[in-house]
């Protein structure tokens, strides 16, 4: 019968998704760009309280920046994705460079507030500006499972979130400063 057909179909695309490394090289771009954003928007108030004695509100508001440069990110992306100014592929492979290098500032010892203030910022923007060409090339993988390769990249997001908070609050216990927890979440840039 055609619904036993189509259900079928779906879990076979469904379990070729998951087998797919395209798709999880996807997630984890998504979960250095979406989950960083998440996770540093969870930390980043204490950073600037913690590393440079800031008030908690003043803190906030600079933390918020992630956020609010994300609203305004995700479009300018798409539409240097849609005119052709950028390659999905290589906008992700410069938004990563990008973020890796926010980290390192944010991870770098004595820093000055100049340069926490401009790398959250610098990761806020090149997070956000990726997400475009990752839809771009989840579409790619799989053009007759989309849905499947987005659930991947969005499963492999999320367990960034979920695990990455609570790891950088246990590194920063440990070792007492952010360069340790910060410092990991290059590795995340790899992928692209």
């Amino acid at each position: 019968s055609t619904p036993m057909r189509a259900k079928f179909s779906a879990m076979v695309a469904m379990r070729s998704v998951f087998a797919d490394p395209a798709a999880w090289r996807l997630g984890l771009v998504n979960g250095a760009t979406f989950g960083l954003t998440v996770v540093l928007g969870t930390w980043v108030a204490v950073y600037f309280v913690e590393e440079f004695g800031l008030a908690l509100t003043l803190a906030g508001m600079f933390g918020a920046q992630t956020a609010l440069l994300g609203m305004v990110g995700r479009p300018m992306g798409g539409l240097l994705v849609a005119r052709g100014v950028v390659g999905a592929r290589a906008l992700i492979r410069w938004m990563l460079a990008g973020s890796a290098l926010a980290l390192l500032l944010l991870a770098w010892p004595g820093r000055p507030l100049g340069a926490a203030l401009g790398a959250v910022v610098l990761v806020g923007i090149t997070a956000s500006l990726s997400y475009p060409g990752m839809l771009v090339l989840a579409s790619r993988v799989r053009p007759d499972a989309t849905g499947a390769v987005l659930g991947v990249v969005s499963t492999v997001g999320s367990l960034v979130v979920i695990l990455g908070a609570p790891a950088i609050g246990a590194l920063l216990s440990a070792s007492g400063s952010f360069s340790l927890p910060f410092g990991p979440w290059n590795a995340l840039a790899l992928p692209g």
